[in-house]
């Protein structure tokens, strides 16, 4: 039989007696005391509130953030990269039921009016990221093309004129004009072509150079041609007539070797010829 001690004089009674058989006081408070332990137990048992189970998105999208405030300090191992991604499923399958012992609750229905704000959040940072994502990369998109822009020019035209057909030869006067010396096979995009130039640290007036040179052969070579002669008659003392023949046949020799380093190359291996071609000019003189 249990016993319990008297409120007055504490000696041992049974936990059914209503007053001390060794004092007689009266033990309403005692009995009263006897019946709680049974309904604690009950309320300890570790099953959870009906409504507390379920899936958290306030927990899988925002996991650590989600689990400081919530008291769930293992969400703390969402911080840990390729970790993160497990956690975010398991603080969503078990954030919830977490989150309830961890935390001191009024009541089912503020924990749940919480954890609603909580998902709720989490789909708008979600989705307003999406969105600043996508944005960034248009604009960035956008600034890549404008900063090209120089290349937009179509490089398709056809090698040279001895590679027109009859019909062609014989077109008007105002058809459109054929570049003056072969034109390369580029197995690259133009804007890939101005990165790789960029990132081996060729100067800007060299980076034109070569982009004129496919993107605006007629204007390249006539600035060539002219260029050359120029030098050939101030410093070789030519006549205008053997200065444009050394100014021609030095461009032609010019246009094959930018030739022999794009057509049919990969990028890096246009690049790096490009750059040698810089190199001898630097070392040698134009």
């Amino acid at each position: 039989m249990e016993l319990v001690f008297c409120m007055q004089c504490g000696q041992k009674i049974p936990t059914s007696a209503q007053n001390c058989p060794h004092c007689g006081a009266q033990q309403t408070l005692a009995a009263a005391s006897t019946s709680v332990p049974p309904q604690a137990a009950s309320l300890s048992a570790s099953a959870l509130p009906e409504g507390i189970k379920g899936w958290s998105w306030g927990a899988f999208w925002l996991s650590w953030v989600w689990a400081i405030f919530n008291k769930t300090w293992i969400g703390l191992l969402a911080l840990i990269p390729l970790v993160n991604l497990v956690m975010m499923v398991i603080l969503g399958l078990k954030g919830r039921e977490w989150a309830w012992r961890n935390k001191a609750w009024p009541s089912v229905e503020h924990f749940n009016r919480v954890q609603k704000k909580w998902s709720l959040a989490g789909w708008i940072i979600m989705v307003a990221s999406l969105i600043l994502g996508i944005a960034i990369g248009v604009i960035e998109d956008r600034m890549k093309q404008g900063s090209n822009s120089e290349l937009d020019t179509s490089w398709s035209l056809e090698e040279n004129a001895g590679q027109q057909t009859p019909a062609a030869q014989l077109e008007p006067a105002n058809a459109p004009a054929v570049a003056p010396y072969p034109m390369p096979s580029v197995s690259f995009g133009k804007v890939d072509l101005l990165g790789a130039m960029k990132r081996a640290g060729m100067e800007q007036h060299w980076i034109t150079h070569f982009t004129n040179y496919l993107s605006d052969p007629i204007s390249f070579w006539d600035e060539c041609v002219t260029s050359e002669a120029g030098r050939a008659q101030h410093f070789g003392n030519m006549n205008q007539m053997e200065a444009q023949a050394y100014g021609e046949s030095t461009c032609k020799s010019l246009t094959q070797q930018h030739y022999a380093c794009l057509n049919g190359n990969n990028l890096d291996d246009a690049v790096l010829c490009l750059q040698t071609h810089i190199n001898n000019v630097a070392e040698n003189g134009e």
